[in-house]
């Protein structure tokens, strides 16, 4: 077979990349974060182990959704960028050949993640309420998603040359493929309780089935302990759930392959670079070019320009704008649908702590990425040889980072301000609102010392975000750990608000160390290249 020597040749190439290994590393330390907080909020008590187990799965889930398609959505970009597709398709390889030898090669580097977390996972066993039916739906679960995730990443890197947009496309994609993948799981499920127990005649209404998805993909509030409560008073349950269970995998197995099969056509016929046809530079012209207020944009973007031509970079382009007012536009939409609910007032800030760490994670890969297309360019030479000093550079990047994305921020806090200042059961959530605030602050100047340090965008997003919450959470739990070993009191599992203080002061401190290692490293040239064809 042709396709075996292009295995390879993407193994041994995934295993000369240092990323392959930091990712395992960063994998391993979020589930043993995860694994801690579970401990902090609940504690370890016998029969503890079906909770934390649906935690553990819940947060290989995310990770499996969140960095698979990240990985794989420039493996392909890459080739055309570096012009290595065309001498393949010189060999007697197909374009189908290719896209499998990606796929597998991904695929395989993403289970050896998995493997990474099952002993952390196997904690769980240990405390009792887990069995092997739990463990065998979480495997058919994520094998579902490990599947989906790699094809939609694929799929996403044969549209775009560029890895921004196969990046950006990656994510969109990977979000259906995730909704497709819930819905034909718990679809499957319901299909086969009819089969096997025809009294249940009445089909759940479309709003109750999301959610139903939702919860039986994630085993939320221990869902599938109350299926397998049901198993042992109905005959033939479990069963039915078994079946299920591998007939949506191999539906999810098959979409992946479609999904392949789509990457391979696109590939087929994309594999020329051409110039945009005039119907994509119509579109670009319609839909990208500025109508309404010319002549205050250039003004603008002049002063710009003037008073800050480092953050100018960051927002010539109309896809910089984009994101400024598409996060604007997010919450605008979010909050006025959940303030349509009447009950809204008695939830609590959950809907403005969700949309919290989505903006935080959204300015932690704008600013992972920050200097990757000026280190391709040759441009951040350029700049370090400008009478700009160093200083200068990252002074004006970080305010660019930061206007980018101070509409949504205000909007966001200040709505939760208001909400706060409002009758009702739970108050007084200030320090929440200040913590995001600190962290709003500092994402940027962590992001930026990252793509400065790294030389890959998918470690230095991941690092962004480990050493935001996940290091200062980790080194609080470990003071505290160590200084309840040396008392007789209950203390580590107690001092939430005490907790919150520390993790934002930490990030400070970390963000001024950080700092200063940025302006250390950009003053000694000490960065990788990356430009292509260096």
């Amino acid at each position: 077979m042709n396709v075996l020597p292009v295995i390879t040749r993407e193994l041994r190439d995934q295993a000369r990349q240092p990323f392959t290994y930091s990712l395992r590393v960063l994998g391993l330390v979020a589930m043993l974060g995860a694994a801690g907080a579970f401990v902090v909020e609940h504690g370890l008590t016998p029969g503890s182990g079906g909770r934390m187990f649906a935690f553990l799965h819940g947060t290989l889930l995310l990770s499996i959704w969140v960095l698979v398609p990240m990985s794989v959505a420039d493996c392909l970009s890459l080739e055309r960028r570096e012009g290595t597709l065309g001498l393949l398709l010189l060999t007697p390889l197909r374009p189908w050949d290719i896209v499998l030898a990606k796929a597998a090669a991904h695929v395989l580097r993403a289970f050896t993640l998995w493997l990474v977390v099952l002993p952390v996972m196997a904690l769980a066993f240990l405390h009792g309420g887990v069995g092997w039916r739990e463990a065998l739906l979480s495997t058919s679960i994520n094998f579902s998603s490990l599947c989906a995730a790699v094809g939609a990443g694929v799929l996403a890197s044969s549209y775009s040359k560029q890895w921004l947009r196969a990046l950006s496309l990656a994510a969109i994609l990977s979000g259906v493929a995730f909704g497709l993948v819930a819905i034909c799981k718990l679809l499957t499920l319901v299909l086969m309780m009819f089969q096997f127990m025809p009294k249940q005649s009445a089909f759940p209404s479309p709003d109750i089935f999301l959610g139903s998805a939702w919860m039986y993909i994630t085993d939320w509030e221990s869902m599938w302990g109350q299926l397998f409560s049901r198993s042992g008073v109905q005959a033939g349950y479990l069963r039915a759930l078994i079946f299920a269970e591998v007939v949506s995998s191999l539906l999810a197995f098959s979409f992946s392959l479609g999904m392949l099969w789509l990457a391979a056509r696109n590939v087929r016929r994309r594999w020329r670079e051409a110039p945009p046809s005039a119907r994509v530079q119509q579109m670009e012209k319609v839909f990208c070019e500025p109508v309404i207020g010319v002549a205050f944009l250039r003004g603008w973007m002049r002063r710009k320009l003037a008073r800050n031509p480092i953050g100018w970079l960051e927002q010539r382009r109309w896809s910089g704008r984009l994101v400024t007012w598409a996060w604007f536009a997010i919450i605008v939409s979010v909050q006025t649908a959940v303030l349509t609910d009447r009950n809204f007032l008695w939830y609590g800030g959950g809907a403005q702590a969700v949309m919290a760490w989505m903006l935080a994670g959204s300015m932690a890969a704008s600013a992972a990425g920050s200097f990757r297309r000026e280190r391709e360019t040759g441009v951040l030479e350029l700049l370090l040889v400008s009478p700009l000093t160093t200083g200068q550079i990252i002074g004006g990047r970080l305010r660019g980072l930061w206007g980018q994305f101070l509409p949504s921020i205000v909007l966001l806090l200040g709505i939760w301000v208001y909400l706060e200042t409002l009758p009702r059961p739970r108050t007084g959530d200030f320090l929440s609102i200040w913590f995001f605030l600190v962290t709003f602050a500092v994402v940027p100047v962590i992001g930026l010392y990252f793509s400065v340090r790294c030389k890959n965008f998918i470690s230095a997003f991941l690092f962004t975000l480990a050493f935001v919450f996940v290091v200062p959470m980790g080194f609080i739990m470990l003071v505290r750990f160590l200084a309840w070993l040396s008392s007789t009191s209950n203390s580590f599992f107690d001092g939430g608000n005490d907790l919150a203080t520390q993790i934002w002061f930490f990030q400070l401190a970390l963000g001024g160390f950080l700092l200063r290692r940025l302006h250390h490293k950009l003053a000694t040239r000490s960065f990788p290249l990356d430009r292509i064809g260096a």
